[in-house]
């Protein structure tokens, strides 16, 4: 009975051992056939460390390929490489805009469980344009410029990607001085890129009791606008009126008189 008992446990043990080993092999022969594979997979690196830059405004699509260093490596590994990869990014784009807000974002590329990060910063360093078709303006003497509502004469038109906000400097104008001075103008956006222009502006004589002031804008010869101030005696005024008035009574009557004779006949 003894003897039947060891018998039966040093077979268990050899099966145990016998299993054990071929268990070995097989872990051994994975392992050297995924070393293997894996060596023999292409080169997955950046092409290099830098962020990629983008002026506010530019389109990007993401190639995963152009991001990685695949200089020297065969159709065959590029189409491995390119078949396996995956790509994911976090751009986030404001509403109606096809083009990344600005901030820092990832592209993050992953291929055979290995991955790598691209970082992008888009930035906004363009100024605002800023234009006017105006060559000057007039000012009547003695006007508060701190409460002038220049913003509503539409002197300028500010264009950008970006909300635009314009501010008028008018510290170089003496509006108790009849003479000529400059009006700056700034645009600035959100992102405090700025552009400023002048503007000429002329203090004028203020109207005295028997004058009254007439402000207009008028198209100059090169096809500029100026806003002129002039001053009219206010008794020709009148008389203009009154003229006004009298021709338009006289064509009235004439217009009666033809329709009477029209009658007749």
């Amino acid at each position: 009975m003894k003897k039947m008992l060891l018998n039966y446990l040093d077979t268990r043990n050899k099966k145990i051992i016998a299993g054990i080993s071929v268990f070995a092999v097989i872990l051994a022969s994975t392992l050297g056939i995924y070393a293997l594979t894996k060596d023999n997979l292409p080169d997955f690196v950046l092409s290099d460390s830098k962020a990629i830059k983008l002026e506010y405004g530019d389109k990007y699509s993401v190639n995963g390929m152009k991001l990685l260093n695949t200089e020297g490596m065969d159709d065959e590994d590029k189409k491995i490489l390119k078949n396996g990869l995956s790509i994911k990014s976090n751009f986030k784009y404001e509403d109606g805009k096809d083009y990344p807000a600005v901030g820092e974002y990832k592209i993050t590329m992953i291929f055979n469980d290995d991955s790598l990060v691209k970082k992008v910063k888009v930035a906004d360093t363009t100024a605002p344009e800023l234009n006017t078709e105006f060559r000057d303006i007039d000012i009547v003497k003695g006007t508060d410029l701190a409460t002038y509502d220049f913003t509503g004469l539409n002197l300028f038109n500010a264009t950008d990607l970006s909300p635009v906000e314009a501010g008028y400097d008018s510290s170089a104008i003496n509006s108790s001085t009849v003479g000529t001075y400059v009006l700056k103008v700034t645009a600035k956006d959100t992102s405090s890129n700025e552009t400023t222009k002048e503007l000429t502006v002329n203090i004028t004589e203020t109207p005295n009791e028997n004058q009254e002031l007439v402000t207009e804008t008028v198209t100059n010869e090169d096809g500029t606008k100026s806003i002129r101030n002039t001053l009219r005696d206010k008794a020709t005024a009148q008389d203009d009126t009154a003229n006004t008035k009298i021709s338009s009574n006289s064509s009235k009557g004439s217009s009666t008189n033809k329709k009477g004779s029209t009658g007749s006949s």
